[in-house]
């Protein structure tokens, strides 16, 4: 590296420092939320202790390992969702998972020799997104088994420290690990086979690595990451062999070639471990490792479903109000003036009796669409006639109950109807036949207050004129038409007489 290159990325990184990740953390709460929100964590205990079946695998069948080229950032925008397509489309972190990145860091200097213009993977992290101000002083230097977990780390630059639009930008979560510098410094992976104990790592250093790597996957097992990416850790400045490193990370991932019981870790809820590697001899050396447990298929890239899915996100009625109602409560979590927190819990509690209102208006006009597609049925039912209730070749029974008809539940009632009681075979069809059948007999339930005495007519439902003719109590009073008992079956007959409807056929005949 020239000297001029290396001011031009000091340079760099003091602008990215002061002036970038401001800007990029005003930009997205969730951002700001995830730098806030960092934690050391120190010698992370085993999260799922998998028990120890002759029959399983060796390898954990629901793990799925890839070797890709690039580095880290580059393969995690293939797989990353763009939570930035629209306002309206961004999830939360429970819906769609951030992609977990192991940042190789120095375990001594937070952002390595990012601030000195170096060229290694963590000072290309630290250029690129927010993880520069997540790491803070105050967790180092790293634990030797452990490491910070950053989450929701914003990706604001590509590959050449060009700023993303918007839209391209997308979140990490970040896992930083440190490890030491190769005690063999200067010897050739070739030349390291004549170590005394018969490998290119002592057995002190191999067993610390192997324990490095677990507290990595830990970590990222107990953050809930299902896509992990790793690499080739020490590989470089720190002059890790790296025939060494893959077959330690096969071991700890999936046991070793020759390996006939699976772990005790089998890394239950990461789904896929991929090794972004940028240099052939690595991915050469890796695929000699991994090659009969990883997969060839090519990565599959969520650009498109992203795009589908987010069209159809951004269709779901008030997702703009969530998102909004999201942000707030964020706001709240962090600000401490208790004025503002007021303020801003009104507007919290505007939005979500918004969103309520809006629910109650979808659901009532759902319901009134459901009704203008029903057909339309009689609002009484007659019986002796099939088909009147909207039940066909089925009639009607007047059944020995008081209960209000289709249902118990509490004020469910049946429509309200008027009806006129006479002989049978008269009919109300006209104004003169009307006359004519004033001076006809009556006959009436004079105990009932639904009927009223002086024009003849009862006022109710068909279960209340049930409920009365089931009582069957008659009386005659005075300065009334005069009433004569007849057959319940005869007044019930003629009211349904005059109910009856011309052209309809008697099918009980």
């Amino acid at each position: 590296m020239g000297r001029a290159e290396r001011e031009e990325r000091e340079s760099r990184a003091r602008q990215t420092i002061a002036r970038a990740i401001p800007e990029a953390l005003r930009s997205s709460i969730k951002a700001k939320h995830g730098v806030m929100h960092s934690e050391l964590i120190d010698d992370p205990p085993i999260v799922v202790k998998s028990s120890q079946n002759a029959a399983a695998t060796v390898h954990p069948s629901h793990l799925c390992v890839r070797i890709e080229s690039g580095g880290s950032l580059d393969v995690a925008r293939k797989i990353s969702y763009r939570h930035f397509v629209s306002s309206a489309t961004r999830r939360s972190s429970e819906e769609r998972p951030n992609v977990g990145v192991h940042n190789m860091g120095s375990m001594t200097v937070r952002g390595g020799g990012f601030l000195r213009g170096m060229g290694g993977q963590e000072e290309y992290l630290c250029t690129r997104t927010t993880l520069y101000e997540s790491l803070s002083d105050d967790f180092y230097m790293l634990p030797v088994k452990g490491g910070v977990y950053s989450p929701d780390i914003l990706v604001f630059r590509d590959d050449l420290a060009e700023e993303y639009k918007k839209k391209q930008r997308f979140f990490v979560d970040v896992i930083t690990a440190g490890t030491f510098k190769h005690p063999r410094e200067g010897r050739s992976d070739e030349a390291e086979g004549s170590c005394s104990c018969g490998v290119s790592y002592c057995d002190e250093h191999r067993g610390i690595m192997m324990q490095k790597m677990k507290a990595v996957l830990r970590i990222a097992q107990m953050k809930g990451t299902k896509r992990l990416i790793l690499g080739a850790w020490g590989v470089g400045p720190l002059n890790h062999p790296v025939e060494e490193v893959a077959k330690l990370w096969r071991k700890v991932i999936s046991g070793g070639q020759r390996q006939r019981r699976p772990n005790v870790e089998q890394w239950e809820g990461i789904d896929e471990i991929i090794f972004a590697l940028t240099e052939s001899s690595q991915r050469k050396a890796f695929e000699k490792h991994f090659h009969d447990v990883m997969t060839y298929e090519p990565l599959e890239r969520v650009d498109s479903a992203t795009t589908m899915e987010d069209e159809m996100y951004a269709q779901t009625p008030d997702a703009h109000l969530v998102l909004s109602a999201q942000n707030i409560e964020l706001r709240i979590e962090e600000t401490k003036n208790s004025y503002s927190r007021a303020r801003l819990k009104e507007e919290l509690r505007a939005i979500n009796h918004q969103i309520a209102n809006n629910r109650k208006a979808r659901a009532y006009k759902d319901d009134d669409d459901v009704n203008e597609n029903e057909e339309v049925e009689d609002d009484f039912v007659v019986a002796g006639y099939p088909a009147s209730d909207g039940e066909e070749n089925t009639y009607y029974t007047l059944a020995d109950t008081t209960t209000d008809s289709a249902s118990d539940a509490e004020d469910a009632r049946s429509e309200i109807y008027e009806f006129r009681f006479g002989g049978p075979g008269i009919s109300d069809s006209t104004a003169d036949e009307d006359e004519e059948f004033d001076g006809h007999v009556w006959v009436a339930y004079a105990n009932s207050p639904r009927y009223d005495h002086s024009t003849g007519w009862f006022h109710g439902s068909i279960d209340q004129l049930h409920s009365m003719e089931l009582k069957g109590d008659l009386a005659v009073e005075e300065g009334k038409p005069e009433q004569q008992h007849l057959p319940q079956s005869t007044t019930v007959d003629g009211l349904l007489q005059r109910l009856r409807r011309t052209g309809v056929v008697d099918q009980t005949e």
